[in-house]
C-alpha cells in the first residue's frame, strides 16, 4: 500500500533544501543601494511617521518599509532584513510547493526560478512580499468559492506592495467577481462587504503611491506612445518572461533598456499573449485576469516607467497565477499541448537562468561598496570628509561605511538618497568646482566616492582605488582624494 505521506515527505525535504540554499546565501550576497535604502530610512528613523516623511518620495507604499522598520528596531544589523526577506520569499514557495496545482517537476522548476531563487529572495526589496500575496491570493482564489474577506485582505495587502502588486489584485479581484456572478447568486451584502474591505487597503495604497507635487523620481507621464515605445514595452514582456539578458555580464545592463532586440522579441510577446488567450477561453474569469493584468503592466511600462527585470517579472507572476487558477478543480484539460510546451519551456529557461545567477551572485561580488568600504577602513580614510556623485550608487558605500557622504547632487549630508526633485544633475565642470568648494570649505582634503572615474578625473584628483567590476555595473567605484586649490 502506497504510504499516503510520501508526496508530502518529498515537499518537505525539498523545502527544507531550498531554505538552507536561500538562508546559506545570504553572506555571500553584498547589498546594493536599492536593499540599502529602505534600511539607512528605516533603521535611523524615529517613528513611523519620520520614516513615511522620506518614503513619500520613493513611489511605493510603506508595507515592506514597516516590517524593515520593526525589524530594525529588534537588531541594528541590515542582515536581519535580509533573514527577514528569506523568510518572506521561503514562505512564497511553500505555498508554491503545498498548495499549487502543478506537478512536482513544475513545482521544483517554479522554485528554482529567476524570480523565487534570485531576484525576489536574495535582493530584499519590496517584491518579494508581492509573490507571497499573489501566490496566498491564488490558494484562497482555488479553496473558497465565495468572496471572502480572508481573499479581500489578501489582495488588498498585495496592493500595498507595489504598484504593481497593485496591478495585479485589481485584475485578481475583477476575476474573483466574474466567478461569482457566473457560479453562484451571492447576496448583495456578500458584494459590498468583500468590496469595502479591498477598497479601503486599495485607495490607502494609492494615495501613499501618488508622489508629491515635489518629488524627484520620474513624476512625468509619457505624453505619446511611439511605435519603438510600442515594440520596446512589447520585448519586456518576453524578457520579464525569459529573462535569458541578466546571465550576461551586468546583471541589470541598459541594454535591457535601450532595445537592440529587432522584431523577434516584440512577435514572441504577441504569440504568447495569442496562445495564453486560446488556452485560457473555457475559463473567462481567468482570461479576465490575465489579460487585465498584462495589459495593465504593458501600459505603465509603455507610458510611465520601463523599468528593470524585477519589475517585468510581474508578468511572469501573471503566468504563474493563470496557471495556478486554470490548474484546478478539472480545468487543467483546457491547456492544449502547444500551450503546455510554452509554459515548460518558460519555467525551465526560469530555472536555468536562476541557477546561472545564483551561483554568479556567490562567485563575483554583487556590488562594489563592500570593497570601497573595505579599502577605505583599512587605509584609515575613515577621518577625511567623504563626497559623492552621482549620490544613489554611493548611499550603498554610506551604508557600509555607517557614515554620512555629503551628496553634491543635493548639497546635503546623509546617508540615504531623499528622491525629491532638489537633486541636480551635474556636468563635469560644475561637478569640480562643487566638489573643491567644499573642500575648500572643509580646509582639507576630501574623499571622493564616484562611479564614473576618468570621464570626470581632473588635475588634482589623485585616484586612490578602483573596485573590481560588479555584477550592478554602475557600482563599481574610484575613489579619489581631491584638495580645494
Amino acid at each position: 500500500m502506497k504510504d499516503p505521506f510520501e508526496n508530502s515527505r518529498f515537499e518537505s525535504a525539498f523545502l527544507l533544501i531550498w531554505a538552507l540554499c536561500a538562508f546559506l546565501r545570504i553572506p555571500f550576497h553584498e547589498l546594493w543601494r536599492d536593499e540599502w535604502g529602505v534600511w539607512l530610512i528605516a533603521s535611523v528613523a524615529d517613528s513611523p511617521s519620520d520614516m513615511t516623511a522620506v518614503l513619500k518620495y520613493g513611489g511605493h507604499p510603506w508595507l515592506w518599509p514597516g516590517l524593515v522598520y520593526a525589524v530594525s528596531r529588534v537588531s541594528s544589523s541590515v542582515t536581519a532584513m535580509q533573514v527577514l526577506h528569506a523568510f518572506i520569499a521561503l514562505a512564497a514557495v511553500a505555498l508554491l510547493i503545498f498548495k499549487s496545482p502543478f506537478s512536482r517537476l513544475q513545482k521544483i522548476l517554479l522554485s528554482l526560478g529567476y524570480l523565487p531563487f534570485f531576484e525576489y529572495c536574495i535582493v530584499s526589496r519590496t517584491y518579494g512580499l508581492g509573490m507571497l500575496f499573489i501566490f496566498l491570493a491564488c490558494a484562497l482564489y482555488c479553496q473558497i468559492e465565495r468572496l471572502s474577506v480572508c481573499l479581500a485582505l489578501v489582495l488588498g495587502l498585495l496592493a500595498h506592495c507595489s504598484i504593481y502588486g497593485a496591478m495585479i489584485s485589481l485584475a485578481l479581484t475583477a476575476a474573483a467577481l466574474l466567478r461569482r456572478m457566473q457560479r453562484h447568486s451571492a447576496h448583495r451584502s456578500e458584494y459590498l462587504l468583500f468590496l469595502g474591505v479591498y477598497a479601503a487597503l486599495l485607495v490607502v495604497s494609492l494615495l501613499i503611491i501618488h508622489p508629491p507635487v515635489d518629488a524627484g523620481f520620474h513624476p512625468e507621464w509619457f505624453g505619446k506612445a511611439a511605435a519603438g515605445s510600442i515594440a520596446a514595452a512589447l520585448s519586456q514582456m518576453t524578457l520579464g518572461l525569459m529573462p535569458l539578458q541578466v546571465a550576461g555580464t551586468n546583471l541589470w545592463s541598459e541594454s535591457w533598456r535601450n532595445g537592440g532586440w529587432g522584431a523577434a522579441y516584440p512577435m514572441a510577446a504577441l504569440a504568447y499573449m495569442a496562445v495564453l488567450t486560446a488556452a485560457l477561453w473555457s475559463r473567462k474569469d481567468v482570461l479576465l485576469f490575465f489579460w487585465s493584468a498584462n495589459l495593465a503592466l504593458f501600459c505603465f511600462s509603455l507610458f510611465k516607467y520601463f523599468g528593470y527585470p524585477r519589475h517585468a517579472g510581474h508578468y511572469f507572476l501573471v503566468l504563474v497565477a493563470a496557471a495556478w487558477l486554470i490548474g484546478v478543480a478539472g480545468s487543467g484539460s483546457s491547456w492544449r499541448r502547444w500551450a503546455n510546451l510554452v509554459w515548460i519551456f518558460l519555467i525551465s529557461a526560469q530555472a536555468a537562468v536562476g541557477l546561472y545567477v545564483s551561483w554568479r551572485d556567490i562567485v563575483l561580488p554583487f556590488s562594489g561598496a563592500p570593497e570601497a568600504t573595505r579599502y577605505i577602513v583599512n587605509n584609515n580614510l575613515t577621518f577625511y570628509p567623504l563626497a559623492a556623485y552621482p549620490s544613489h550608487p554611493a548611499s550603498a558605500v554610506a551604508g557600509y561605511l555607517g557614515k554620512s557622504i555629503y551628496y553634491l547632487s543635493y548639497q546635503r549630508f546623509g546617508t540615504n538618497v531623499i528622491w525629491n526633485d532638489q537633486q541636480r544633475a551635474l556636468t563635469p565642470p560644475e561637478l569640480n568646482r562643487d566638489l573643491r568648494n567644499y573642500a575648500c570649505k572643509e580646509d582639507q582634503k576630501v574623499l571622493f566616492i564616484t562611479n564614473q572615474g576618468s570621464e570626470i578625473e581632473t588635475a588634482g584628483m589623485q585616484l586612490l582605488h578602483q573596485t573590481s567590476s560588479a555584477m550592478v555595473a554602475d557600482e563599481q567605484f574610484f575613489l579619489y582624494l581631491v584638495s580645494c586649490s
